[in-house]
């Protein structure tokens, strides 16, 4: 008998400690939860930046693109490193060839001659990479087919929308033929997202 209110003593004991304990565990778990999510929405912002904010700012005012895009486009193509050199010489923060350089100056009727080093220039490189992308607009509309034409030449997007097994309607891309100009489309759309998602980007 005494054995068994003990026992109802202590699970009465028990359960009040439980009482008083639940709101501070609830408490310990909503503030878990938000030094988790504030945590990763930092982590996110140094992965993700928004560096050279005023030149971008300057060319997409200047060229109607979407902000999203081109600091997707900038990471993708060169991780904000303005010094960025690839196996095909392309330069600078988008990745610019010298060929395509002076393909985007005819375009901007720029007739003076200048430095090929100029890509190095963050203010330069991101002024003529937005440009490229405005000229890819006025040709092919749709992102998908820019970041295409972007990747792996005007010209090349020009024929697989031409032909069948690509694209059913001339216009849009079914398939991407080149397996590295897919991965580099859905890298750039997926960044897209995520700098819209954090930053509140168009």
């Amino acid at each position: 008998m005494w054995e068994n209110i003990i026992y109802r003593k202590e699970e009465a004991v028990i359960y009040r400690v439980s009482k008083l304990k639940l709101p501070y565990i609830i408490l310990a778990v909503i503030f878990s939860f938000f030094i988790l999510f504030f945590s990763m929405h930092i982590y996110l912002r140094v992965v993700y930046p928004v560096k050279y904010s005023d030149y971008i700012d300057d060319s997409i005012e200047k060229t109607g693109l979407s902000p999203s895009l081109v600091y997707a486009v900038i990471r993708s193509e060169s991780g904000f490193d303005p010094k960025a050199v690839s196996y095909v010489g392309a330069k600078g923060l988008m990745q610019i060839t010298p060929d395509t350089l002076d393909w985007v100056r005819y375009r901007l009727g720029e007739k003076d001659t200048v430095s090929e080093d100029i890509l190095f220039n963050p203010q330069k490189n991101i002024y003529y990479g937005c440009y490229i992308l405005k000229l890819l607009y006025d040709e092919f509309v749709n992102t998908k087919e820019v970041l295409c034409a972007y990747h792996a030449g005007f010209g090349n997007v020009k024929k697989w929308l031409k032909n069948k097994e690509y694209s059913s309607d001339g216009k849009t891309l079914d398939v991407i033929p080149f397996k590295d100009t897919n991965q580099y489309v859905i890298k750039v759309m997926r960044t897209m997202e995520i700098y819209r998602e954090i930053y509140g980007m168009k």
